[in-house]
């Protein structure tokens, strides 16, 4: 028979690896994983961006003419999210400029940029019409905008991905005005995909750190065409009221967190059994 201290011991390593899996690091499958560490384009070979005013200094990439919707773009291996998974983009963020009005993470399938200074309006560079996926919208009322998702697919006519006015669009809904998109702070960000079997589940975080994440905006797609499938590129990217913006991107990280084995239940069950046997076997001391 264990002892007391024994199983405490046993119910702090089962907490740990409880918590561990409620948080996402358990068991998860790491797509993409970019800090920009480095001294020029050179050192993120895999990363490619639209025309206009992209650079990369400083361990960030980041956009300084955003006039066309300008993306920001990563391949990874193809993925499908099964039921009870999650697909999850997350990064680190400064809106330099105050005249931005949405900042954009979008997760897609479909053709992959090659190159730089592709051009988003047009066939064969970089998108195709074969793209699907979603994109989550961070807002500020400012320039009166609002959170959003929207789930969009190319068509033969239109390259341009996620663009709020698309046509395409075949899901779409958004907040009411908001204020959160901060400008000239580092920021955080995340978005979340979760088929449910049903629906797939979509949420979006924001928060002064990576650590410090709150939603601040979820919605379910349950239409017939929701995407659990073939996902394969990354996208980041922003619009302004008018002009050029500037916004800054770093530590950028795609995963997909599976659902958890029986076994990962049963050990969570036990760990709650034992706490709870721990816990009256200090409350009968106590009483003696």
């Amino acid at each position: 028979m264990k002892t007391k201290s024994e199983l405490q011991v046993v119910v702090s390593a089962l907490v740990a690896a409880s918590s561990a899996w409620l948080g996402g690091d358990l068991r998860a499958a790491v797509l993409v994983n970019e800090s920009f560490t480095g001294t020029d384009w050179a050192s993120i070979p895999n990363w490619y961006q639209t025309g206009g005013g992209f650079w990369y200094q400083n361990n960030e990439a980041f956009n300084a003419n955003s006039s066309q919707w300008q993306f920001f773009t990563s391949a990874f291996a193809s993925t499908d999210i099964g039921v009870g998974e999650k697909l999850s983009l997350s990064f680190n963020y400064t809106a330099v400029s105050g005249n931005i009005s949405w900042l954009y993470a979008s997760l897609y399938g479909g053709t992959a940029a090659t190159a730089n200074g592709w051009n988003q309006w047009s066939s064969g560079n970089g998108v195709s019409d074969t793209w699907s996926g979603y994109a989550g919208g961070i807002a500020t009322a400012a320039a009166g905008a609002s959170h959003e998702f929207l789930r969009a697919e190319g068509t033969a006519s239109d390259y341009h991905p996620y663009a709020t006015w698309d046509t395409a669009a075949l899901f779409y809904v958004n907040s009411g005005p908001n204020s959160t998109l901060a400008t000239g702070s580092p920021r955080a960000a995340q978005l979340v995909l979760e088929n449910t079997g049903s629906a797939v589940s979509l949420t979006l975080l924001e928060g002064a750190t990576l650590g410090s994440l709150s939603p601040i905006y979820t919605a379910s797609d349950s239409t017939a065409g929701r995407k659990t499938t073939g996902y394969n590129v990354v996208s980041l990217y922003m619009g302004t009221s008018s002009g050029n913006g500037e916004v800054r991107y770093d530590n950028v990280l795609v995963e997909l967190v599976p659902v958890p084995e029986p076994t990962t239940f049963a050990l969570l069950g036990l760990g709650g059994l034992l706490l709870v046997g721990t816990r009256r076997a200090k409350n009968s001391a106590s009483v003696c």
